[in-house]
């Protein structure tokens, strides 16, 4: 017995995105991505999970972010 699924013609409709303008951007260097939180026994190391929403978004009136050091836990940017 034959199956008409594999002598069927191709049916699907190919779609193109539309141009970039230059307001569209990649970049925001006014924004830091951060990982999961670590909690201890687990199996894999949520330290290596950045997920696509994981962001800070700091001041842009200051400008972009040039630097960034850890003093006493805490995160310092400039």
């Amino acid at each position: 017995m034959y199956n008409t699924a594999y002598g069927a013609e191709p049916e699907a409709i190919t779609y193109q995105t539309t141009k970039r303008t230059k307001l569209d951007t990649d970049k925001y260097d006014t924004r830091i991505h951060h990982s999961e939180l670590k909690t201890n026994g687990e199996h894999i190391d949520n330290w290596l999970n950045f997920r696509t929403m994981n962001f800070i978004d700091v001041d842009s009136r200051f400008g972009e972010i040039t630097n960034m050091r850890l003093f006493k836990d805490r995160l310092l940017y400039w």
